[in-house]
């Protein structure tokens, strides 16, 4: 029976839905406890990749130099053979580019996926301040501490960008571009060795 005298719809809904909303919250955040050690994961990878790069830039520019020159100091070889060489050197300065581009493409891939992430947990705690009568005080200043630091981290990808982008309007060159030049220049330097050889 329903105690008359002391029913009060509004509170009595509150205590129906108050273990729904806990649980709720529960899950709310293990899933951005783990969002987060996802970012954390990726950006350790980026960051590995990116000391890497910095180990690949400083090899390949080693070998291209060592190539120019050997090539100024030997007379007995081929112009073909020259030439051949000369592509090669200039396919390892395509190889630099091409990584870098890799590396930034692992880097908008991780800060779009972190835009999604601060989008979705904002949705869900929306959604819980109005359909639960649960306390998210703590979660909502931490996912704007989360929210401040992207802010920050948005507004030096997007300089970032627009640097890059002027810079390769400038060049007239895009990731692509560049990744066929490596290819070309490579084949081409292989075949003009090989005809040099001969002639």
């Amino acid at each position: 029976m329903i105690d008359l005298k002391n029913f009060d719809p509004k509170k009595d809904l509150q205590n129906f839905l108050k273990p729904y909303g806990e649980k709720a919250l529960a899950e709310y955040r293990s899933k951005f406890t783990q969002d987060l050690q996802r970012i954390s994961e990726k950006n350790k990878s980026i960051l590995k990749d990116s000391e890497n790069f910095k180990l690949q830039l400083i090899t390949i520019a080693g070998g291209t130099i060592s190539i120019f020159i050997a090539l100024q100091g030997n007379s007995d070889i081929s112009l073909l053979t020259k030439f051949g060489f000369a592509g090669l050197g200039l396919s390892l300065i395509f190889g630099i580019a091409s990584l870098f581009f890799g590396l930034e493409s692992k880097q908008f891939s991780a800060h779009l996926e972190e835009d999604g992430i601060l989008f979705q947990q904002k949705q869900s705690l929306d959604f819980l301040e109005k359909f639960y009568p649960v306390d998210i005080k703590t979660d909502k200043e931490m996912l704007s501490i989360f929210e401040k630091t992207r802010e920050e981290s948005n507004k030096y990808f997007k300089q970032r960008q627009n640097s890059m982008n002027k810079f390769l309007k400038l060049i007239h060159l895009d990731g692509q571009r560049i990744e066929n030049g490596q290819i070309l220049l490579f084949v081409l330097g292989i075949t003009l060795i090989v005809l040099g050889l001969f002639f």
